[in-house]
């Protein structure tokens, strides 16, 4: 019975070291195909010891780009995937594309360049009409690991740069996003709609694709275990926040209290903080009830032509939540960033007025940075440490 033992165990050895054996060499040459178009070529050499032992060519491309939404990328994608038939330096092979239905013939040749980089010329012809390879030499690399391009994290100790406790990553199942979104319908939430569409390509190749929401953070934690119950989402969980890192940490139950937030304090201390620093009167403070963002408004006379009375506007942003769910005395600002516009605010004729471009800032209007330092100094609290991003007291 030992002696059976061992010899099966020894070809599993075997087997193993056979697979092992395998290698895959991916080559990405140049393709154009066409006027507005795109496209992502590669050639798969799958190596058993020092021969090859068969080519697959793996082709997303795209029609009819849009680009006029700028971050956002339109157009007609489609993939196509299939074995290459190899003879003598010729590599050809007939496919249907995945979503157009198209029928794609290769029809290539390959030979050596040195230094480990091939040459692949030849054609593509997809529905009818031909396209050339590029035929520059081009070297095989490793297959690249799958991209997360929206950041899942399903269970955060804490929050920091890399997840915030107002946004959410969902991983879900290709061509599910309409389901999704109706899913979220009556949801409290934001959808981030730049995430759906970081990687067309990358999407086809995985089946997969990503959605990231802001939601109220106190309500998130409800959102996550419902996203997960939908039959087309595979993960979901806390994300990188949208626009902010938390730049200053409250301790101490002033702002909260075991994982509760006092919204009236935070919006009272923070607005006053701010106040003072910008020489300004506080006109209005709420929280948004789908971002969960405190809002504050600030006046001030305005320093330009001081004869005619001018006023100056500020709207503030910043989020600010407990460094954690559940039983913690610690709360984090995300931001804040302030920006503001000169108004006319007199009684009779009025004065209107192209945004400012002050302080290197985008055209919005006038804009403020208020250090991480002096913010945490004014509120008795703690900065991050450049050096070593540890919290330190102000």
């Amino acid at each position: 019975m030992i002696k059976i033992i061992q010899v099966t165990f020894l070809s599993l050895s075997v087997m193993t070291g056979s697979v092992a054996a395998q290698e895959r060499q991916v080559y990405s040459p140049p393709i154009v195909l066409g006027d507005n178009s795109t496209a992502d070529l590669r050639i798969i050499e799958e190596q058993a010891g020092d021969k090859t032992a068969r080519f697959s060519l793996d082709l997303c491309y795209a029609f009819n780009v849009d680009t006029s939404n700028g971050v956002l990328t339109l157009g007609d994608f489609d993939r196509v995937l299939l074995p290459l038939k190899i003879d003598g330096a010729n590599l050809t092979g007939t496919a249907v594309s995945s979503e157009a239905k198209r029928q794609v013939s290769v029809n290539l040749q390959r030979r050596p360049a040195g230094q480990g980089r091939l040459v692949f010329s030849g054609t593509i012809t997809i529905g009818g009409k031909s396209y050339p390879i590029s035929s520059e030499p081009t070297v095989g690399t490793e297959p690249s690991p799958e991209t997360e391009y929206v950041n899942v994290v399903e269970k955060p100790e804490g929050f920091d740069e890399g997840t915030s406790p107002n946004t959410l990553g969902v991983k879900y199942r290709r061509g599910a996003l309409p389901q999704l979104l109706e899913a979220l319908r009556d949801a409290n939430v934001k959808v981030d709609l730049t995430s759906t569409s970081v990687d067309k390509c990358a999407s086809l190749r995985s089946g997969e694709e990503y959605l990231r929401i802001v939601a109220p953070p106190e309500e998130t934690q409800a959102l996550v275990e419902r996203l997960r119950r939908l039959p087309d989402v595979l993960r979901a969980g806390w994300s990188a926040p949208l626009f902010w890192t938390p730049s200053v940490r409250v301790s101490g139950a002033r702002w909260v209290t075991k994982g509760v937030l006092d919204r009236q304090k935070i919006a009272d201390d923070l607005a006053a903080v701010v106040a003072k620093h910008i020489g300004a009167s506080v006109a209005d403070t709420s929280w948004d009830p789908r971002s969960g963002e405190l809002k504050v408004s600030f006046k001030r006379p305005s320093k330009l032509f001081p004869g005619l009375g001018l006023t100056e506007n500020y709207q503030m942003s910043a989020l600010v939540t407990a460094d954690r769910f559940g039983d913690t005395d610690n709360a984090l600002i995300w931001g804040p960033s302030i920006s503001g516009e000169v108004a006319d605010e007199r009684a009779g004729g009025r004065l209107s007025f192209v945004p400012l471009y002050l302080y290197a800032g985008p055209p919005e209007g006038i804009i403020i940075n208020i250090e991480p330092e002096v913010l945490a100094a004014s509120l008795a609290a703690e900065s991050r440490d450049s050096s070593n991003s540890a919290w330190v007291k102000r």
